[in-house]
């Protein structure tokens, strides 16, 4: 287990000093942080039903929920965007009629990680998240009681609707915790107590920093993540960078700093409108039958391009 020292004379983040008009200082009294895990917390991806990898991940996936059924005894049917299936308490995998999702959480995510890197050819991920969970004795209250006040502090001056906003989040999570970018975007971390969330089984002191990547940014963090050495060095390395862009601290050792998430890549309001053209209306468009109402429409769209801003400029 990786540890460092840190000063005594606390930490300042910077994030909170600019935007929160005052900085959190955590006393940490010359303790030691100790890296307990790292790796993949949670993986979710589909395959179409065409794809031959799916029998073996299936059997794989299968095996772990019997093992799981064995250990716990719980099992729930359920069907996340229509894919119908078993659940047992970390693994799922379900399909509908044009593929088969799979998916895993918590400690078992990281051996489903290591399974699917092993089987190898192309995986896009819908959702994956890294984590480092670390034990830092007598730092962890101070650290989320100024976090926490500066957050209700911007959330009060601005709202707590703001896409982007730093917010507090609590609907899932025991104790204190705390998100950066959290709603609506493809990647956000969370800061929260571990030792609470999980009832102390785990122990005390326990501090879960956790980047969760959703949509294209899953499939960019995976894609880089496979290339990598190992996945759970990886996970230690993009939730630091995640750390140092949101302002905080990185407080925990042996840290690859040229090992940074990928540019996020959005689609602009022009692209949307086209897809939204090809996959809604093409397709109604494509069911009329009366000459005379398909030349209307042909004839509508060629006024609205020829009147548009843009074309008069060009003209």
């Amino acid at each position: 287990m990786a540890r460092v020292a840190m000063s005594g004379g606390g930490i300042v983040i910077p994030l909170l000093e600019s935007r929160y008009g005052g900085d959190v200082r955590v006393q940490t009294q010359d303790d030691v942080v100790e890296v307990v895990e790292c790796g993949i917390d949670w993986l979710t991806f589909t395959l179409p039903n065409t794809d031959e990898r799916i029998p073996e991940l299936r059997a794989a996936w299968e095996l772990h929920q019997e093992a799981e059924v064995r250990q716990f005894g719980e099992t729930i049917q359920t069907a996340p965007q229509g894919y119908h299936g078993t659940k047992s308490r970390h693994w799922f995998f379900g399909t509908r009629a044009d593929g088969s999702l799979f998916q895993c959480s918590s400690g078992a995510a990281r051996e489903a990680a290591e399974l699917v890197k092993g089987i190898g050819g192309s995986f896009k991920p819908s959702r994956v998240d890294y984590q480092v969970t670390t034990r830092e004795p007598a730092r962890a209250r101070d650290y989320f009681a100024g976090i926490r006040q500066k957050c209700r502090a911007r959330e009060h001056r601005e709202g707590r609707n703001r896409r982007t906003a730093t917010a507090l989040y609590e609907s899932d999570i025991s104790g204190d915790s705390v998100a950066i970018n959290a709603r609506g975007n493809k990647r956000s971390l969370l800061i929260y107590d571990k030792s609470a969330e999980s009832g102390g089984a785990l122990g005390p002191d326990l501090t879960r920093y956790e980047l969760r990547a959703r949509g294209q940014q899953a499939r960019a963090t995976w894609h880089d993540a496979c290339a990598s050495p190992t996945l759970d060095g990886y996970a230690r390395n993009v939730v630091a960078d995640m750390m140092r862009r949101a302002g905080f601290p990185v407080v925990w050792p042996d840290v690859d700093t040229s090992q940074r998430l990928p540019s996020s890549y959005e689609k602009s309001d022009e692209e949307r409108r086209i897809k939204w053209l090809i996959e809604q209306v093409a397709p109604v468009a494509a069911k009329i039958e009366n000459p005379r109402a398909r030349r209307a429409i042909l004839a509508e769209f060629r006024k609205a391009l020829a009147n548009s801003p843009d074309v008069k400029t060009r003209a």
